[in-house]
């Protein structure tokens, strides 16, 4: 009740050293610019769009005519005390939306890792296969119950002038750029793009087209290379040049672990030059001994056995998901630790409150409704805000930063709303019930 009670204004200057340390600690753990700004940049619309919706509720409160009951005076808290409620809903939206955020990129990522390794993805590559054997691998391997094997041709030839100009490696600082100039490249030849590549520029070639000097190019190897749509590739195979002009650039799903290649041409623009053949496919344990039998059979094919690799694949990405799912819970249990922080810094406010209407009359179950609609508005407000913020966020991280496919979660969203409903203002009471419970003489002797 005495004005010394307050705590007075703060300058804004006051919380500057807070915000520069958590921007840091966000660049630190993301470690990267682009993400770290794009999180800060979404916390930030979300404080916005919460002052936005209070001020609107509050004037809409202001045009509405409650009746002279307690509802009123729940509903009143927002024009009566604009400023602190503005910053428990900015709080409590932001903690709600990093915590959406964080679920709904979670449950992406997961399930992106789930699906991204088939229970059939191919354990097992043949190389070498020559064209005089072709029919004859593949009837075996039909034998061995593989489904229909896919064989590719495969064409060594190395990289030797870009537009003209011969390759020097001293022009390349990128290690792997180096690497790749080195050796030989593996060339193939098709008719249609593979189902796990994906077309980002320039066009695939058609029926008509198939002997034209074109190549479509890896996208990741295109930026290594710094090689552009349009450009002219010399490649030297077998003491031969030839030159292709780069009609496509393309990315590929190689964690599919089905044969793809970095350089693609039209199906007749290199049948001249000498061609061995690949192929990949999944083998049960079981097939062992019949893969063994074509061994014997073909002694210069090479078979490579990713069985062992694949596993370990599956079991680093089990662990990730151990470690998300860790991440995740200790995430929650920090917001519940800042939602109970965020009620106790407004203690002060809410002793003067009570004892003001503890003084007027006001009963103890009066008090509680008054709270609870209060801190059930909040809920809504904040948790509206939070989802808007994180579907954003998360659309924009999945499409642009993680690569990974972006899915509305309803349940999320409706299990978000109903968590925030209830655990808000059971929150609120849990922290007020002892000014609550204390008699106005005490409260008063306690200013």
């Amino acid at each position: 009740m005495r004005r010394d009670f307050s705590l007075g204004n703060q300058s804004f200057l006051t919380f500057l050293p807070a915000i520069f340390l958590i921007i840091t600690l966000v660049y630190y753990q993301a470690d990267s610019l682009e993400l770290t700004f794009s999180i800060l940049f979404f916390v930030a619309i979300n404080l916005i769009l919460a002052l936005i919706f209070v001020r609107l509720l509050a004037k809409l409160i202001k045009l509405i005519s409650f009746k002279k009951n307690i509802t009123q005076l729940g509903f009143a808290s927002v024009t009566r005390r604009f400023g602190l409620f503005s910053l428990q809903v900015a709080g409590f939206s932001t903690g709600l939306m990093v915590l959406a955020l964080l679920s709904l990129i979670r449950n992406d990522v997961l399930q992106n890792w789930q699906t991204s390794l088939p229970v059939d993805a191919p354990n097992r590559f043949i190389i070498n296969i020559q064209n005089s054997q072709k029919s004859a691998v593949m009837k075996q391997l039909k034998a061995l119950q593989i489904t229909e094997p896919v064989i590719f041709p495969m064409v060594r030839g190395r990289l030797v002038a870009i537009n003209g100009v011969s390759i020097d490696l001293n022009n390349y600082s990128d290690e792997r750029a180096k690497r790749l100039l080195q050796r030989e490249f593996n060339l193939s030849m098709a008719d249609r793009m593979q189902p796990d590549n994906k077309l980002i520029e320039g066009r695939w070639w058609q029926f008509d087209e198939i002997d034209q000097p074109w190549i479509s190019l890896e996208d990741g190897i295109a930026k290594t290379l710094n090689i552009k749509l349009g450009d002219r590739l010399r490649y030297e195979i077998g003491g031969q040049a030839i030159d292709l002009v780069v009609k496509s650039i393309r990315t590929v799903e190689w964690e599919s672990m089905r044969v793809n290649f970095f350089a693609v041409t039209p199906p007749k623009t290199l049948e001249h030059y000498s061609t061995s053949y690949i192929t990949s496919f999944y083998l049960p344990n079981f097939q062992e001994r019949g893969l063994n039998r074509l061994v014997k059979s073909f002694p210069n094919l090479t078979i490579i056995d990713l069985a062992a690799l694949i596993k370990q694949i599956r079991n680093i990405m089990f662990k990730m998901t151990i470690a998300v799912q860790t991440v995740f819970i200790f995430s929650l249990l920090a917001g519940l630790a800042v939602l109970f922080a965020a009620l106790q810094s407004t203690s002060i406010e809410r002793q003067r409150e009570t004892i003001l209407f503890r003084i007027l009359g006001a009963s103890k179950q009066q008090l509680i409704k008054i709270l609870l609609i209060e801190f059930f508005l909040i809920a809504i407000i904040a948790s509206t805000i939070a989802l808007i913020g994180a579907n954003a966020s998360a659309y924009y991280m999945s499409q642009y930063l993680l690569n990974i496919p972006y899915q509305f979660n309803g349940l999320l969203a409706l299990s978000v709303l109903a968590i925030a409903s209830i655990l808000i203002p059971a929150a609120a009471w849990l922290m007020t019930r002892k000014l609550l419970l204390t008699s106005p003489r005490q409260l008063l002797q306690n200013v």
